[in-house]
């Protein structure tokens, strides 16, 4: 889903199932919300730390089906 929709806005979504997401850590993630990366705006005003885990948390989920 994510894919289509980076389509949609002329972007192209990061694989998350990729050995190379899969060797960033949390902390990177976490990052890349709170400051922004690429085209990817900062989320450091708009959530809350639990709420910046909580999408960390999702994103981990999205490659064990």
């Amino acid at each position: 889903m994510n894919c289509e929709l980076a389509e949609v806005i002329g972007t192209k979504a990061r694989d998350f199932c990729s050995d190379e997401v899969k060797k960033e850590s949390d902390e990177d993630w976490s990052l890349i919300i709170v400051k922004g990366k690429n085209k990817m705006p900062a989320y450091d005003k708009k959530i809350t730390e639990a709420e910046i885990k909580d999408v960390v948390a999702y994103i981990r989920t999205l490659c064990k089906k």
